[in-house]
Protein backbone atom coordinates (compact mmCIF):
# COMPACT_ATOMS: atom_id res chain seq x y z
CA UNK A 1 0.00 0.00 0.00
CA UNK A 2 3.05 2.42 0.75
CA UNK A 3 4.26 1.59 -2.58
CA UNK A 4 1.19 2.48 -4.26
CA UNK A 5 1.18 5.87 -2.30
CA UNK A 6 4.55 6.77 -3.30
CA UNK A 7 4.23 6.12 -7.01
CA UNK A 8 0.72 7.96 -6.70
CA UNK A 9 2.47 10.96 -5.49
CA UNK A 10 5.28 10.39 -8.06
CA UNK A 11 2.49 10.80 -10.78
CA UNK A 12 1.05 13.59 -8.94
CA UNK A 13 4.05 15.75 -9.05
CA UNK A 14 4.69 14.74 -13.06
CA UNK A 15 1.21 15.85 -13.61
CA UNK A 16 1.22 19.08 -11.65
CA UNK A 17 3.98 20.53 -13.78
CA UNK A 18 1.91 19.41 -16.82
CA UNK A 19 -0.26 21.52 -15.53
CA UNK A 20 1.67 24.67 -15.20
CA UNK A 21 2.65 24.06 -19.30
CA UNK A 22 -0.63 23.68 -20.58
CA UNK A 23 -2.09 26.98 -18.00
CA UNK A 24 0.96 29.07 -19.34
CA UNK A 25 -0.33 28.00 -23.06
CA UNK A 26 -4.29 27.68 -22.57
CA UNK A 27 -4.66 30.75 -20.23
CA UNK A 28 -1.74 33.25 -20.06
CA UNK A 29 -3.72 35.80 -19.01
CA UNK A 30 -4.93 34.23 -15.68
CA UNK A 31 -1.06 33.99 -14.65
CA UNK A 32 -2.05 35.19 -10.82
CA UNK A 33 -4.45 32.77 -10.46
CA UNK A 34 -2.77 29.23 -11.56
CA UNK A 35 -1.41 28.19 -8.66
CA UNK A 36 -5.05 28.70 -6.77
CA UNK A 37 -6.43 26.25 -10.11
CA UNK A 38 -3.42 23.66 -9.72
CA UNK A 39 -4.23 23.60 -6.13
CA UNK A 40 -7.73 23.39 -6.90
CA UNK A 41 -7.69 20.72 -9.42
CA UNK A 42 -4.81 18.53 -7.70
CA UNK A 43 -7.27 18.87 -4.28
CA UNK A 44 -10.40 17.16 -6.56
CA UNK A 45 -7.86 14.55 -7.86
CA UNK A 46 -6.81 13.34 -4.61
CA UNK A 47 -10.30 12.62 -3.54
CA UNK A 48 -10.44 11.04 -7.27
CA UNK A 49 -7.26 9.22 -6.13
CA UNK A 50 -8.33 8.05 -2.33
CA UNK A 51 -11.64 6.76 -3.46
CA UNK A 52 -9.64 4.28 -5.88
CA UNK A 53 -11.52 5.18 -8.93
CA UNK A 54 -8.51 6.16 -11.11
CA UNK A 55 -7.48 2.70 -12.85
CA UNK A 56 -4.04 3.89 -14.04
CA UNK A 57 -1.55 6.68 -14.96
CA UNK A 58 -3.25 7.26 -18.44
CA UNK A 59 -6.31 7.46 -16.81
CA UNK A 60 -5.38 9.35 -13.79
CA UNK A 61 -3.51 12.35 -16.46
CA UNK A 62 -6.94 12.48 -18.36
CA UNK A 63 -8.78 12.87 -15.04
CA UNK A 64 -6.47 15.29 -13.71
CA UNK A 65 -6.09 17.39 -17.25
CA UNK A 66 -10.04 17.19 -17.53
CA UNK A 67 -10.46 18.50 -13.67
CA UNK A 68 -7.99 21.29 -14.66
CA UNK A 69 -9.57 22.49 -17.80
CA UNK A 70 -12.85 22.45 -15.76
CA UNK A 71 -10.98 24.55 -12.54
CA UNK A 72 -9.57 26.90 -15.22
CA UNK A 73 -12.74 27.77 -16.89
CA UNK A 74 -14.86 28.49 -14.16
CA UNK A 75 -12.04 30.80 -13.05
CA UNK A 76 -12.00 32.51 -15.91
CA UNK A 77 -15.98 32.56 -16.13
CA UNK A 78 -15.74 34.09 -12.37
CA UNK A 79 -13.15 36.92 -13.60
CA UNK A 80 -15.85 37.80 -16.44
CA UNK A 81 -18.61 37.41 -14.15
CA UNK A 82 -16.93 40.08 -11.23
CA UNK A 83 -15.52 42.59 -14.18
CA UNK A 84 -19.22 42.35 -15.92
CA UNK A 85 -20.73 42.95 -12.78
CA UNK A 86 -18.41 45.57 -10.98
CA UNK A 87 -17.69 47.69 -14.52
CA UNK A 88 -19.25 51.02 -14.25
CA UNK A 89 -20.50 52.44 -17.46
CA UNK A 90 -19.29 56.23 -17.74
CA UNK A 91 -21.16 58.57 -19.73
CA UNK A 92 -19.03 60.43 -22.56
CA UNK A 93 -20.29 63.48 -24.18
CA UNK A 94 -20.20 63.30 -27.61
CA UNK A 95 -21.33 65.35 -30.41
CA UNK A 96 -24.80 63.44 -30.60
CA UNK A 97 -27.52 64.48 -28.70
CA UNK A 98 -28.04 63.25 -24.91
CA UNK A 99 -31.30 60.86 -26.24
CA UNK A 100 -28.23 59.10 -28.62
CA UNK A 101 -25.94 58.70 -25.44
CA UNK A 102 -28.83 57.88 -23.99
CA UNK A 103 -29.76 54.87 -25.73
CA UNK A 104 -25.69 53.76 -26.14
CA UNK A 105 -25.72 53.64 -22.32
CA UNK A 106 -28.78 51.98 -22.20
CA UNK A 107 -27.56 48.89 -25.03
CA UNK A 108 -24.16 49.06 -23.38
CA UNK A 109 -25.75 48.46 -19.79
CA UNK A 110 -27.91 45.69 -21.86
CA UNK A 111 -24.31 43.85 -23.54
CA UNK A 112 -22.96 44.17 -20.07
CA UNK A 113 -26.28 41.93 -18.20
CA UNK A 114 -26.46 40.11 -21.33
CA UNK A 115 -22.36 38.96 -21.03
CA UNK A 116 -23.18 37.93 -16.95
CA UNK A 117 -25.94 36.14 -17.77
CA UNK A 118 -24.05 34.18 -20.65
CA UNK A 119 -21.12 33.60 -18.16
CA UNK A 120 -23.15 31.54 -15.79
CA UNK A 121 -24.39 29.55 -18.65
CA UNK A 122 -23.58 26.03 -19.02
CA UNK A 123 -21.63 25.56 -22.44
CA UNK A 124 -24.30 23.95 -24.27
CA UNK A 125 -26.51 26.28 -23.36
CA UNK A 126 -24.77 28.99 -24.50
CA UNK A 127 -23.66 27.47 -28.10
CA UNK A 128 -27.58 27.36 -28.37
CA UNK A 129 -28.27 31.04 -27.18
CA UNK A 130 -25.57 32.13 -29.86
CA UNK A 131 -25.89 29.68 -32.42
CA UNK A 132 -27.68 32.41 -34.91
CA UNK A 133 -24.72 35.06 -34.23
CA UNK A 134 -21.83 32.98 -34.88
CA UNK A 135 -21.47 33.88 -38.13
CA UNK A 136 -22.31 30.24 -39.41
CA UNK A 137 -23.93 29.84 -42.88
CA UNK A 138 -25.41 26.30 -42.52
CA UNK A 139 -28.72 26.82 -40.96
CA UNK A 140 -29.60 23.72 -38.91
CA UNK A 141 -33.33 22.83 -37.31
CA UNK A 142 -33.65 22.40 -34.30
CA UNK A 143 -34.98 19.50 -32.31
CA UNK A 144 -38.43 19.87 -30.64
CA UNK A 145 -36.22 19.48 -27.51
CA UNK A 146 -33.73 21.95 -28.24
CA UNK A 147 -36.44 24.41 -29.28
CA UNK A 148 -38.11 23.97 -26.11
CA UNK A 149 -34.52 24.73 -24.41
CA UNK A 150 -34.12 27.44 -26.38
CA UNK A 151 -37.36 28.89 -25.38
CA UNK A 152 -36.74 28.51 -21.49
CA UNK A 153 -33.39 29.95 -21.49
CA UNK A 154 -34.70 33.02 -23.91
CA UNK A 155 -37.06 33.37 -21.04
CA UNK A 156 -34.22 33.01 -18.38
CA UNK A 157 -32.31 35.59 -20.38
CA UNK A 158 -35.91 37.82 -20.19
CA UNK A 159 -36.45 37.58 -16.47
CA UNK A 160 -32.62 38.00 -15.39
CA UNK A 161 -31.86 41.21 -17.75
CA UNK A 162 -35.55 42.67 -15.97
CA UNK A 163 -34.63 41.56 -12.58
CA UNK A 164 -30.84 44.09 -13.00
CA UNK A 165 -32.88 46.31 -14.50
CA UNK A 166 -35.16 46.89 -11.39
CA UNK A 167 -32.11 46.46 -9.12
CA UNK A 168 -30.51 49.33 -11.20
CA UNK A 169 -33.56 51.35 -11.13
CA UNK A 170 -33.46 51.03 -6.81
CA UNK A 171 -30.22 52.21 -6.46
CA UNK A 172 -30.62 55.56 -8.84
Amino acid sequence: MQKKSESQSDDLSAVLSEWRRWLRANFGYLRSEHEDIIQDAAADLQVSIKDDRVADRAHMRALGLAILRRRAVDRYRSQISRAAADRKIKEKSTAGTSEDVSDAVHYQQLLQRTLLFLTKQSFSDRSLLVRDVQGKNTPTSLSAADRQRLHRLRTRLGEFLKLRALRIEENK
